[in-house]
């Protein structure tokens, strides 16, 4: 046995066993055992440091795995807090993989039949959409990861329009050529819908005031000018120089201003009655029989004008409104249609109505003297707005119509040219 070495290696010692005296003291091989040896040392050393690096990887692995399933697991627990789906596309495939709440958020059951191409997502997007969302992913790049839009959907679940709000983004690889994207959904229609009614509130608020605006032009105009004239007339007669016969003048004065104070006060509590009415009651009446009323009502001032009034309505056609108002406001169309003719040529009334499957849209048309829609457009249906002075009407027709169609959850829309005529179209909901 060597004693230079302090110390020897156990297998090399084993090897050096078996061998002759002679043979492990000879001193031209010392240098070699010795190296030997301490090769034999240093890769128990190595051996030994690599087994504590894999101890400690298995604890970090152990460390970092359990990290990573709570970030998942916090993650998961975000998204369904949320209502958040998460989906990915493949550049690869073409295939999109969707999470649980994707296929809750699109209605989906039967994920199998649905399948994982991405055309599939198109199926269930409402149709005036599809263009939108295909122009948004085309044009999606390096340059532009990331995009951020909404789109409409039609659930199959229970046919529901849902609102989706979408974000995007694209990886590539090194080459920068694209690999997948990945996405969110979420579903926003709570949102959007309280987003629509606060507008709607906001309209109606707006519509509130400008009717509040047109009666205090009623009331420092109309109601004004009859306390005046009333005003005047007690001061004449007051006058000591006011003789008999210029009194009983002022008396019949007096008794048509009151008269006419008093219908304005009738027209006026009208239009705050059509206001608060919360209770009118809708039925489905047949449109045909409500016109066929509307021109028996006013069918001698159509032959006096000698006119003609030409009927196009489907007699299955079935609306639902309140019958009061259906027929005053095709009283009120007709009428204006007469009252508003030309003498330059006979006047032609042709009344029309289609559906569709919301709704009926009645067009009432006539050839009279029109109406300037530039000048007049936001003052149309006004209380106590006249285009026309030289024809007999009070101003408020139109206005009521208007009123009574809302609350029937209606619209009125005009078109009109002077000297061409015009036409109404009145929609009604379809029963």
């Amino acid at each position: 046995m060597l004693l230079t070495l302090k110390t020897i290696h156990p297998l090399l010692e084993q090897h050096l066993a078996t061998l002759p005296d002679s043979f492990t003291q000879n001193e031209a091989l010392q240098n070699f055992i010795e190296t030997v040896n301490e090769a034999y040392q240093k890769f128990d050393r190595d051996r030994e440091s690599i087994q504590h690096s894999h101890r400690l990887s298995d604890l970090e692995y152990v460390e970092i795995n359990k990290k990573l399933n709570e970030s998942t697991d916090r993650l998961s627990l975000a998204t369904k807090a949320a209502k958040m789906g998460v989906w990915e596309w493949s550049g690869v495939t073409g295939n999109i993989i969707w999470d649980d709440l994707m296929y809750e958020i699109f209605g989906v059951t039967d994920r199998e039949a649905f399948g994982k191409i991405s055309t599939n997502w198109f199926k269930l997007t409402h149709p005036e959409d599809v263009p939108k969302i295909s122009k948004k992913l085309a044009h999606i790049n390096t340059e532009e990861p990331t995009m951020h839009f909404e789109f409409r959907i039609i659930r199959p679940t229970d046919n529901s329009l849902r609102y989706i709000s979408a974000s995007t983004f694209l990886s590539v690889d090194p080459k920068k050529q694209p690999i997948r994207i990945v996405g969110i959904c979420m579903d926003v229609t709570e949102l959007r819908l309280a987003e629509k009614e606060k507008a709607e509130l906001l309209e109606n608020v707006l519509k509130q005031n400008r009717e509040l605006e047109d009666f205090a032009f009623v009331i420092s105009h109309r109601l004004r000018s009859h306390s005046s004239k009333l005003s005047t007339v007690a001061h004449v007669f007051k006058n000591p120089s006011a003789n008999e016969s210029l009194q009983k003048e002022l008396i019949k004065e007096v008794e048509k201003e009151a008269h006419l104070l008093d219908e304005t006060l009738k027209e006026l509590t009208e239009i705050i009655g059509i206001n608060d009415n919360k209770s009118t009651d809708i039925e489905t009446l047949n449109l045909q029989t409500i016109i066929e009323s509307a021109i028996s009502n006013l069918q001698t001032a159509i032959e006096n004008c000698n006119a003609t009034v030409e009927v196009s309505i489907d007699s299955s056609i079935q609306v639902y409104a309140v019958k009061s108002y259906l027929q005053n406001i095709c009283f009120q169309l007709l009428d204006n249609a007469l009252k508003f003719r030309t003498k330059k040529k006979q006047l032609v009334v042709r009344i029309v109505a289609e559906e569709n499957d919301e709704n009926v849209k009645l067009s009432i048309t006539d050839n009279g003297i029109g109406i300037d829609l530039k000048r007049h457009q936001n003052k149309l249906f006004g209380i106590y707005r006249k285009f026309h002075t030289h024809i007999e009407g009070k101003g408020i027709g139109l206005h009521l119509a208007k009123k009574q169609l809302e609350l029937m959850g209606g619209k009125i829309e005009v078109q009109s040219m002077l000297n061409e005529g015009t036409q109404f179209n009145v929609y009604l909901k379809k029963a």
